[in-house]
């Protein structure tokens, strides 16, 4: 079936989520994010799923549910008609608190518009049977073309099925639905089973394994449906690492709990069931898999303060730490080998997870978010995919320097900062642009008067009491003054933000830190640090950041999307460190040598496969001028100072978009 995109999002199912208060009830939440879980996203689905996931593979559309939460005291009869009118058909979770007498009569004069009240039963897809006729009338009325070919038969040879058994745990249940929603085997088959049965598919065997076999199932399909094969076809994994350091439980690689507090236990389990829904919402977006692992808690929290002359070492103790506690073999091995990127949501530095001896942020591209943040996730308008016009965005992005003149080494970045942009200029005609503020009130304007697609500060940042800042003078920019004085007005842009400055995402506190801020105000992602930073080290990394969004622009590099560009620049400024570091023994590269490692060395690096073969270039160059350097937690790793938080692996550049259409349509 040939299909335009108006029609693709007519047929889209607009579920409306209606609670009596702003912050909606947690029973109301989870019984509302268990019914969708069960529910197709498209219309289309039903009418034959396998193809509709190749759709969406093969044209990157990623839109997921469209799911909205609202006030019940602001549904009016208008808002139902708009949305009769727009969509196919519309359901509307409705709080059992509010009284549907009161708006029943606003949902009388529309057909295919369905009121579902909270714990009352409601089977959406046998309704849908039954109102078939008037489904094809009103595609018929939009798009009267197309009406005829429209026969809901899912997956009529039943394909893939056996991908999919029916084996549900709550660590399992959100694979198993994901690929449901790819081959429909829950609506032709499965539900029946689990109605009149339920129990006899409760999971005895090894979860993990299960939810590796899961993954490795979707991880196929979306091969299957691409064919081809690449790191960048994969959708991806979504790796939730939940850490409660304040409570006496966590789970073995069995996920058997230990903790002798039942009221605790009760909790924690309510908490991860619920934590669940979110990411299944998450992960619906681009069909991408789910590995929830053990809950865990350090008793040596010392590991988690990373600071010091030997953080590094600590990074990689950590690391194995955190390894041994949440995979199993089986889980090590599909990471490593898979080489799509990670959205890790956890309140830890996964980031340094060690398998073989290299940290995952090296081996992949990975983004995170903050457990507290993504439960923000009920509000799913928030986390869309969106494409950056790269041969526009430098022009569009925006350096906020803060410092005082006094400041000589911020001083001296600032120098460089404007030596690049005069550089650019020079080469491209355009170039960013650089404000220096000295008080939020400047800042505000500057982001007003520039309105930028990429907002960079260039400052010193600070934590204290539980709060990261940004120093801008005398005054410190704060979570507040985000939230507030810059607000969603000053960036009603959304632009990705990065934040050269210190500490601003600390690994121990996230109480109330810069980051999420600029997250809850629209921004789609957010570099941030760890702890201290470097200046000279971290004037680098922007200064390459600036030259590789130019280089974007002439298009003599192609990223998939924001996040792997950004892990990139990090990793290779691993050669900047190097050449410091040879630079200090007065050892020297002929021109044609340096020319040559170097193309090398990024070659390799932006090719997962490639990059223990870079990185053991690296290491032998090192050896050559200090032995005492063996492995790769000796070399310098100023750059994973660095976190991404946010869903940075959504935000695509169009130069990518149209080179992947072009691989495409070969094959």
């Amino acid at each position: 079936m040939k299909l335009n995109y108006e029609l693709y999002d007519f047929l889209r199912i607009n579920y409306r989520i209606i609670s009596k208060e702003s912050i909606i009830k947690p029973a109301f939440a989870k019984s509302t994010f268990m019914h969708l879980q069960k529910l197709p996203m498209n219309y289309l689905q039903l009418l034959h799923s396998l193809n509709y996931f190749y759709l969406t593979k093969r044209r990157m559309i990623k839109l997921g549910y469209l799911v909205e939460c609202l006030l019940g005291s602001n549904i009016t009869p208008e808002f139902i008609k708009h949305s009769n009118s727009k969509y196919i058909l519309s359901v509307f979770f409705i709080d059992e608190d509010i009284d549907f007498n009161l708006i029943k009569d606003y949902f009388e004069p529309y057909k295919l518009v369905y009121p579902v009240i909270q714990n009352k039963s409601f089977d959406l897809l046998e309704v849908l049977k039954i109102d078939e006729i008037l489904i094809k009338e009103k595609i018929k009325n939009n798009f009267p073309p197309r009406y005829q070919e429209f026969q809901t038969d899912i997956n009529p040879e039943k394909y893939f099925f056996d991908k999919n058994p029916l084996k549900l745990s709550p660590e399992t249940k959100n694979n198993y639905f994901i690929l449901n929603q790819i081959i429909g085997n829950y609506w032709l088959e499965d539900a029946e089973k689990l109605q009149n049965e339920g129990t006899n598919y409760l999971i005895n065997e090894n979860k993990l394994a299960v939810c590796i076999d899961q993954a490795k199932n979707i991880d196929a399909l979306t091969i299957n449906g691409l064919k081809i094969h690449l790191a960048d076809t994969l959708p991806s994994l979504l790796l939730f690492v939940p850490y409660q350091n304040n409570t006496n439980c966590e789970q073995d690689l069995e996920y058997n709990f230990y903790g002798k507090d039942e009221n605790i236990l009760t909790e924690t389990k309510l908490y991860l069931n619920d934590f669940d829904d979110i990411l299944y919402q998450f992960a619906a977006e681009d069909f991408s898999p789910i590995i929830r692992t053990p809950l865990i808690k350090f008793n040596d929290t010392s590991l988690l303060n990373l600071k010091g002359e030997q953080g590094k070492n600590k990074q990689k103790k950590f690391g194995d730490n955190l390894a041994s506690k949440i995979l199993n073999d089986e889980a090590k091995e599909y990471i490593k080998n898979r080489r799509g990127q990670i959205v890790a949501v956890s309140d830890l530095p996964i980031e340094y997870l060690q398998i073989d001896d290299l940290p995952l942020c090296f081996t992949h591209d990975v983004c995170r978010i903050n457990e507290q943040e993504a439960k923000k996730g009920y509000d799913l308008t928030r986390s869309k995919s969106f494409f950056i016009p790269d041969e526009t965005l430098i022009e569009n992005t925006l350096v906020i320097h803060c410092s005082s003149e006094s400041d000589i080494y911020m001083r001296t970045m600032l120098t460089k900062i404007q030596q690049i942009q005069t550089h650019i200029q020079s080469e491209s005609k355009s170039t960013f642009k650089i404000e220096i503020c000295e008080s939020i009130n400047e800042i505000k304007q500057a982001i007003k008067k520039n309105e930028p697609t990429l907002l960079i500060f260039d400052c010193h940042g600070g934590y204290q009491d539980g709060e990261s800042y940004l120093a801008v003078n005398n005054e410190r920019l704060t979570s507040h003054d985000i939230t507030s004085n810059l607000g969603i007005e000053q960036l009603e842009k959304k632009p990705l933000v990065l934040l050269s400055a210190c500490v601003t995402s600390p690994i121990t506190s996230y109480k109330s830190i810069i980051p999420n801020a600029f997250l809850g105000v629209g921004a789609p992602s957010v570099v941030a640090s760890y702890y201290n930073l470097n200046i000279s080290k971290a004037g680098h990394f922007l200064l390459k950041i600036l030259t590789g969004i130019s280089d974007l622009g002439k298009k003599q590099v192609i990223h998939m999307n924001w996040l792997e560009f950004v892990t990139y620049e990090l990793r290779s400024s691993m050669l900047y460190n190097f050449f410091i570091h040879k630079s200090k023994k007065n050892e020297e590269f002929s021109e044609n040598e340096l020319d040559d490692f170097v193309k090398n060395i990024l070659l390799k690096l932006k090719k997962p496969e490639k990059r223990k073969e870079a990185i053991d270039a690296i290491i032998r160059q090192y050896q050559q001028i200090d032995p005492s350097i063996k492995k790769f937690s000796d070399l310098d790793l100023e750059w994973m100072n660095y976190t991404i938080l946010g869903r940075a692996d959504l935000i695509y550049f169009n130069s990518y978009i149209q080179e992947f259409q072009k691989i495409i349509s070969k094959n």
